[in-house]
């Protein structure tokens, strides 16, 4: 099999129509694809995209994008792997129980790539992560095959609200106020592994909720619109087939345009929890949406907060609840240091799952 890799730094045509093509998922889950694919990618912070070329034919492409962690407790530089995908008529059909290695031509090729470290600069240290659905047996064969490892898990919220009402002290962050919020983050996620505040403001999207003139809690939450292709179980039928033709519920709901708000770079001070359902309906009413999802470590104080302060709504009841690995890949890391990413929580970057 002929195949040549061709690394840059900017996005191929190509890429950006296979990337707008996949489907997100397995095929006994959650099936997904995003939208404004093109407009992502020109967003993303030194990335580095390597394509997969057989017959002069684009058939699959990894993307890689750098970023310094600031709370990790030593300097390592963290490369996520934003996308891994290829045509469907390249993809396997079924995943292999047997344990494996990357040991296909392509597999060969990619992983030399990253044993190499992509450039000199990550060469001395650097770990490598993505997530993965735990449903997802062809993605997490693909990652053992590469040698990434589970650390951490990670779980999905849905905050919902049929009429939702802002509250008088709910305010987009303004200048002014940015470097306390910068700070009030970094003293937040001190504890945690792979926060990264490179996203935080992007758009203006970041929303505080105050007691006086004291910022006590915040959220980013950036718009986003996913098409969703199936849900599992009898609740995803539901949610799938009932929900949009019913009034008010198809509000929260529109498979062929599913429109929510995806939340980061939450912070909020001790005491005021209970603050936080009020601020994230305030979000959605500003924005004009009726939903938003969470990303968080399943273990973190961040996850115990938002599930244990929060009344999510109907959505959160209805979904499944789809679990996934934190999985890494060390290059050059001492025992000690990689000690840290399953000992701490994890930051979870909505941007990269979006």
């Amino acid at each position: 099999m002929s195949l040549d890799l061709n690394i840059s730094h900017t996005p191929p045509p190509e890429l950006i129509e296979l990337l707008a093509n996949t489907v997100y998922g397995s095929n006994e889950g959650t099936r997904y694809q995003h939208t404004g694919v093109s407009e992502k990618l020109a967003r993303l912070n030194n990335p580095t995209f390597i394509t997969i070329i057989k017959h002069n034919r684009l058939i699959g492409a990894v993307t890689f994008c750098q970023r310094n962690f600031e709370t990790s407790g030593a300097d390592i530089k963290g490369l996520y792997v934003r996308y891994f995908s290829f045509f469907e008529a390249f993809r396997s059909k079924t995943a292999s129980k047997k344990p494996g290695r990357a040991n296909g031509p392509i597999k060969q090729k990619v992983r030399a790539m990253m044993e190499r470290g992509l450039d000199e600069q990550t060469n001395n240290k650097a770990v490598f992560y993505a997530y993965v659905e735990l449903e997802n047996e062809r993605s997490r064969k693909i990652c053992n095959d590469f040698g990434f490892s589970p650390v951490r898990k990670l779980s999905t919220l849905l905050f919902s609200r049929f009429f939702p009402k802002k509250r008088p002290d709910v305010f987009r962050v303004s200048e002014d106020e940015k470097p306390a919020v910068r700070q009030l983050l970094q003293g937040f996620y001190t504890n945690y592994n792979m926060y990264k505040s490179d996203r935080l403001f992007t758009n203006d999207n970041y929303f505080v909720i105050k007691d006086g003139e004291d910022i006590v809690a915040g959220v980013q939450a950036t718009p986003v619109r996913w098409i969703i292709r199936a849900m599992p179980g009898l609740s995803g039928k539901i949610i799938m087939n009932i929900l949009p033709l019913l009034p008010f519920l198809s509000r929260l709901f529109n498979p062929k345009k599913h429109r929510f708000l995806a939340c980061d770079q939450v912070f909020y001070k001790k005491g005021y929890e209970h603050l936080l359902d009020g601020l994230f309906e305030s979000v959605c009413a500003i924005t004009g949406h009726y939903s938003a999802i969470f990303w968080a470590d399943s273990r973190s104080p961040l996850y115990q907060g938002l599930s244990t302060h929060c009344k999510l709504g109907i959505m959160n009841k209805l979904k499944k609840d789809i679990p996934g690995d934190i999985v890494v890949n060390y290059n050059n890391i001492p025992k000690q240091e990689q000690e840290m990413f399953s000992q701490k929580p994890a930051y979870i970057c909505s941007f990269d799952l979006t």
